[in-house]
């Protein structure tokens, strides 16, 4: 799938990686360069190591992608702030002239409705229809302090459904005057005023089933309604819905209602409350207490919940409930609905232990051979609201495999059964995330690349001094494109589902993206560097800023295929977000990531075209596997990507052999081979985090990505007006000679 130039090096590995098969076609990486990069130092205002903006050369000394594309000036170029349109029938008019005050009335069509046949002359795209979400600047905040005083003017809304019954709620006001306006030695008091209402808790969790019980779904909804449930768990519930609240000046509630869930759970935790809960009750308020603190932007909170992760997964290790599917009848559907939520509790636990691992770079606690436990059930069987209707589907359900096992089939088979559902098809992905993650981790010691023999020997292969750059190594770059292949199966097979809905992307989309842009890139080395550059030198010494640079250059020149195509995914979930956004919890960091990762792109990438040196032996039977590359490629000059829209195949594998002949275009960015390329696109980013207002981890991005830009833009100046004086220096001829003579 990724490619047609093999990998160079192969012929000449020896020892554990010489036995290995180089017949197989992979566009991963170039041969070694020098790595070096430009020299010269500057002056900065702060104390950055030498070399570490050597990524901004002088204009004089980058090839204009005009230089090489002759199509640049036919070109559109949309940057944020000041849109220009480039035409070749015209000259450069500013988009912003064009306002809806020039356009006469009597021209403007009707709004186009939802399809062609509304009349209209274009039907509406398909996107999903962002909720009105109050988005606030980040800013500095005084010592917190915890209250549930609502503001005058929130609305209820009434809730048809009852989450909470009077006695549950009465439950809650005991806990809530116990452990909240009581003083006492163990927790602050908070502002002493009364529980919030009722009405307010069933609205809260009307919220969670409708933003989050989709993209977290363990808890069954429809026998949570048939039943009343326990109040600490409504609770945990409703904190999590009141990120969803639209009214502005809430995140004193939204943290307070977390902080009343974790004394709920540190009261149970030490027999302080004699809380009556089940084991499969109490780590389900466990896992939505650390989702919700996790992501709420509260540095103590967050810190406190990644305490409770070694409990869940103790939980996910030791919970062993029954094996076997109980019979389909309408009387064993609340055995089947217990059953199944320990399992999906279970995948949720291994599947965010996953995801903080790359969004947090916490350790991961649990692994892929962990993960022996069946696949969920398809969504239409979990959602069933009777027992009736669960009957008749059961009888249609098919034996699903475990985790493992899918993942295994997955990778040496590439096929995928019709009847995994989407949450099933998401724990794959991750699944492929969790072992090409085991493989680097076993590749990146030393000792793996040593073969121990007998006793007397050392071995075939000396353990090298400097560490191992993991796509050196062709056993890794299989791994790699393999898991690529597969993370391709599962993304057509998405392809279909968002045609059966007219185009609307679902949220297996953006996990199958945001899998590419963590998968492909040094993801650790970018961020840490990113950080460091917009304030966090603190926590870095200057030989692990160095360390970071350096395996980002090298990732953007030596692996630039793989690093082509993680910017066109990276590009995508900037789409996605735009247009997709399901307000999900993780979506403020994947969008940070993505940001990033076009950054270090743009700025540490070839922005000249360099054919890879390969063999002549190894590079015709790669033209030949390619005829449409072979026929096209004098004319990839002429060829414009538009990384933040979904691109036909074609087209991005183009742009993965021959991206810098093209002109790689993103919307407020413009091209992203540009020499404002890197700190526009880091601007778009922080753009679009401010539109996901309701986890409010988007402020500390948002400040990380904002210090990046105004970083690039003063040393992309100090660079120019260095090159600029040198160049006049050297234009004026010396007149020391003439007054000696």
């Amino acid at each position: 799938m990724d490619g047609a130039y093999r990998n160079q090096d192969a012929a000449s590995a020896t020892g554990l990686f010489a036995s290995l098969p180089t017949n197989q076609s992979t566009i991963n990486w170039l041969g070694f360069e020098d790595g070096t990069g430009l020299h010269g130092s500057l002056d900065h205002e702060w104390q950055y190591p030498d070399h570490l903006f050597d990524f901004y050369m002088p204009a004089s000394e980058t090839q204009s992608i005009s230089e090489v594309s002759p199509a640049a000036s036919r070109d559109i170029e949309n940057v944020a702030g000041g849109s220009t349109i480039r035409s070749s029938n015209s000259g450069m008019t500013p988009q912003n002239d064009i306002t809806t005050d020039t356009i006469s009335t009597e021209l403007r069509s009707e709004p186009p409705g939802k399809f062609y046949a509304d009349g209209g002359t274009a039907r509406l795209p398909r996107m999903r229809k962002r909720k009105a979400v109050i988005s606030h600047a980040a800013h500095e905040r005084p010592k917190q302090t915890f209250s549930l005083l609502l503001p005058s003017n929130l609305m209820i809304q009434p809730s048809t459904n009852e989450w909470l019954d009077s006695q549950g709620y009465a439950e809650l006001q005991s806990h809530y005057s116990a452990m909240c306006t009581t003083t006492s030695g163990l927790f602050a008091p908070f502002e002493a005023i009364e529980l919030p209402p009722k009405a307010l808790f069933d609205h809260l969790c009307d919220l969670y089933a409708d933003n989050v019980s989709s993209i977290l779904p363990f808890i069954h909804l429809p026998s949570l309604r048939l039943q009343s449930q326990h109040p600490l768990l409504i609770l945990s519930l409703a904190a999590i819905g009141s990120h969803y609240l639209k009214n502005p000046g809430l995140d004193q509630f939204v943290l307070s209602l977390h902080e009343f869930v974790r004394r709920v759970i540190f009261s149970a935790a030490e027999c302080l409350g004699g809380y009556m809960t089940g084991p499969v009750t109490e780590h389900n308020i466990t896992m939505l207490h650390v989702v919700g603190a996790t992501y709420c932007g509260e540095k103590t909170l967050r810190d406190e919940a990644f305490a409770l992760r070694l409990k869940l997964a103790t939980f996910f290790l030791d919970e062993h409930g029954p094996n076997t599917t109980p019979l389909a009848t309408e009387d064993n559907w609340s055995q089947w609905v217990e059953r199944e939520s320990r399992l999906r509790l279970r995948h949720c636990i291994w599947m965010m232990d996953c995801i903080w691992s790359f969004q947090f770079q916490t350790r991961s606690l649990l692994s892929l051979s962990d993960a022996t436990l069946d696949l969920p059930s398809i969504e239409r069987l979990w959602n069933a609201s009777t027992a009736t209707h669960w009957v008749q589907l059961m009888h249609e359900k098919q034996p699903l495999p475990d985790l493992a096992t899918a993942v295994n089939d997955l990778y040496m088979h590439k096929k995928v059964t019709a009847d995994v559902g989407e949450f099933a098809r998401i724990l794959l992905i991750y699944g492929l995330h969790r072992r090409l993650s085991d493989v680097a981790a076993y590749y990146g010691q030393r000792l793996s690349s040593w073969i121990p023999k007998d006793q007397h020997s050392v071995g075939m292969i000396v353990p090298p001094n400097s560490s191992v750059w993991l796509p050196s190594l062709p056993i890794f770059k299989q791994w790699q494109n393999h898991t690529c292949d597969s993370l391709d199966v599962l993304h057509w097979a998405a392809n279909a589902t968002i045609g059966e809905a007219s185009g609307f992307e679902h949220t297996t989309v953006l996990h199958l993206h945001l899998a590419r842009v963590i998968l492909l890139t040094p993801i650790r080395e970018i961020v840490s560097l990113a950080r460091y550059l917009a304030g966090g030198k603190s926590l870095r010494s200057e030989a692990m800023v160095m360390g970071d640079r350096q395996a980002v250059h090298r990732w953007a020149n030596q692996h630039q295929y793989k690093a082509r195509l993680a910017a066109v995914h990276a590009g995508v979930v900037f789409w996605h977000i735009r247009r997709f956004s399901t307000n999900a919890f993780y979506e403020p960091t994947a969008v940070a990531h993505a940001a990033l990762v076009l950054w270090a792109f743009s700025a540490f990438s070839s922005k000249t075209a360099t054919p890879p040196s390969l063999p002549p032996d190894e590079m015709q039977p790669a033209l030949e596997d390619n005829d449409a590359h072979s026929s096209d490629s004098e004319s990839s000059s002429d060829t414009i990507i538009l990384l933040d829209r979904p691109a036909d195949d074609e087209i991005v594998q183009e742009f993965v052999l021959n991206g810098p002949r093209m002109r790689a275009n993103m919307t407020g960015v413009g091209d992203l081979y540009g020499e404002k390329g890197p700190e526009r696109v880091v601007r778009e980013g922080a753009r679009i985090l401010r539109t996901l207002g309701c986890w409010r981890e988007w402020e500390f991005w948002a400040n990380v990505l904002d210090k990046l830009v105004v970083v690039c833009k003063r040393e992309r100046r100090k660079t120019k007006e260095a090159a600029s004086s040198d160049s006049h220096a050297t234009s004026i001829p010396s007149t020391r000679g003439l007054g000696d003579g």
